[in-house]
C-alpha cells in the first residue's frame, strides 16, 4: 500500500512538470485517449503490455527514464499492479 501511495504522489507531483516539459505537439502524451483522434497514445499501448505481462523490470526501467511522461505511466502501473496484490521482486521494494 505504501508503494501505491508513493507512486500516486509521484504522478501528482509530476503533472505540472509533464505539462511544462512536454509542450511540443510531437511529444509523447499521457492519458487514455488522444483528444484529436480518440486513439490511445503509443506509450499507453506499451505500458499496458508491460502490465499484462507483469514485467516489473520493464516498468521500473520506465520509472528511471528521463521522460516524465514515461515516469508517470510507470507510476500508474505500479499502483495498478499493487492493487492486484501481486508481489514485487526484492530489488524493487
Amino acid at each position: 500500500m505504501m508503494r501505491a501511495a508513493l507512486a500516486f504522489l509521484l504522478v501528482i507531483g509530476l503533472t505540472p512538470l509533464i505539462q511544462a516539459q512536454e509542450i511540443s505537439p510531437r511529444s509523447p502524451l499521457y492519458g487514455w485517449r488522444c483528444w484529436i483522434v480518440g486513439a490511445p497514445p503509443k506509450l499507453r499501448y506499451e505500458i499496458e503490455e508491460l502490465i499484462a505481462a507483469h514485467d516489473t523490470a520493464g516498468i521500473f526501467n520506465w520509472l528511471n527514464d528521463t521522460s516524465l511522461v514515461r515516469q508517470a505511466y510507470a507510476a500508474e502501473a505500479v499502483i495498478r499492479i499493487d492493487k492486484t496484490g501481486m508481489d514485487f521482486p526484492e530489488w524493487a521494494t
